[in-house]
């Protein structure tokens, strides 16, 4: 698999950032101040006629949150990840501290309009040496296996969120727009000081809520400006259409929920920085992807408890590097249950199995989880 050359170089750098998760703007009345650990241990194999691979990554994320005043609330994430990569041949490891990620929420005229504001510390490990680390950061990176963390250090960023929302009988809707600054990091050691473009989305979203079942609905458009290394033109990230809709059902004890996501994911910009800046190629890193999911919850008449089933169903399509189209399924039991009056306790387990490239690639993983959260 690492000398299947597909993603290489400045595109690796991209799609480790292309996996990062915003933190979202969250106003909800009343909630205390609370905090959460969640230690998660993940492995994948990565199996064809030649190689027998295996990736694993073990990371303890802590998040904060804390109201400040009325309508006003901060939200802290962190964490630690250790991954390791196991070839024929030998061990790689890659570990660190992630990040530091702070938002600050507020909202205003009775909830209908909401602002905020969010840094990246640059806390992380960056500055990964390409004989060991890149090797792992490789696998970390691609779309296809999934992690709780893909990448841990990068350059000190700046978010900012502006949105309005409004309410007809059951249904809530609102549209917002995020603009989000990078700055420059030494991502490999010896490649020189990368700073990724600037980032803008839109966002609208609608969820009404009935007697048993509700409904949410949302989507985004992203773009990006172009990446930099040394002040030099490299790469420019793909826009990106997310379109995302979901349901649940409660009925006494039980509660069903399903979910689905499409990404839609345009061609991305490779400059040649030894002809004066010129487009090299302007091609498909990220094919587009469906996502599905479906629940199960039983909880105790008193809800001091909840168990259940899940089921997930992940396709990507094939890229313009060769690289043909993935796919993966995955069962798994989640578990719940409070630990007197202010903390609870969460357990889950769920296998990954499928394949990749046009089934070049077999791919079976598993990932464990338990969590801890506590208010005040």
């Amino acid at each position: 698999m690492r000398n299947h050359n597909w993603i290489i170089g400045i595109g690796l750098i991209a799609l480790m950032l292309a996996g990062a998760v915003p933190v979202r703007a969250q106003i909800v009345y009343g909630q205390p101040a609370a905090g959460g650990l969640r230690v998660n241990y993940c492995r994948w194999t990565v199996e064809s006629e030649n190689i027998k691979e295996k990736i694993g990554q073990f990371t303890v994320p802590l998040n904060a949150f804390v109201p400040l005043k009325d309508n006003l609330e901060a939200r802290l994430f962190v964490a630690e990840a250790s991954n390791s990569l196991k070839t024929d041949a030998e061990t790689y490891s890659l570990s660190g501290l992630s990040d530091i990620r702070l938002q600050l929420n507020q909202s205003l005229a009775e909830d209908h309009v909401l602002f905020s504001l969010g840094l990246n510390l640059p806390t992380g490990k960056k500055a990964l040496n390409l004989s060991e680390e890149r090797l792992v950061a490789e696998y970390l990176a691609y779309d296809f296996l999934t992690f709780p963390l893909r990448r841990l250090g990068e350059g000190f960023g700046l978010n900012a969120t502006a949105g309005v929302a409004g309410a007809s009988g059951a249904t809530r809707y609102g549209i917002a727009a995020t603009a989000q600054l990078n700055g420059a990091y030494e991502a490999f050691d010896g490649l020189g000081d990368y700073n990724p473009g600037e980032m803008f989305s839109l966002n609208a979203g609608l969820d009404t809520r009935g007697d048993r079942m509700n409904f949410l609905a949302d989507m985004s458009f992203s773009t990006y400006a172009v990446d930099k290394l040394e002040d030099r033109k490299v790469f420019r990230q793909s826009r990106v259409f997310d379109i995302h809709a979901g349901t649940t059902y409660h009925r006494e004890t039980m509660t069903i929920s399903g979910d689905a996501r499409y990404f839609v994911r345009g061609r991305n910009t490779t400059y040649d920085t030894t002809a004066a800046e010129t487009i090299r190629d302007q091609l498909k890193i990220y094919g587009n992807e469906f996502f599905t999911s479906l629940a199960m919850a039983w909880s105790s008449a008193s809800g001091s408890w909840h168990a259940g089933p899940l089921l997930e169903y992940r396709i990507i399509g094939g890229n313009e590097y060769d690289f043909g189209s993935s796919h993966t399924i995955a069962a798994g039991i989640e578990y719940g249950c409070k630990l007197g009056r202010t903390a609870n306790l969460g357990l889950g387990v769920k296998y990954f199995t499928g394949q990749a490239d046009d089934g070049r690639y077999d791919l079976s993983g598993f990932q464990l989880s338990l969590g801890l959260g506590t208010t005040l």
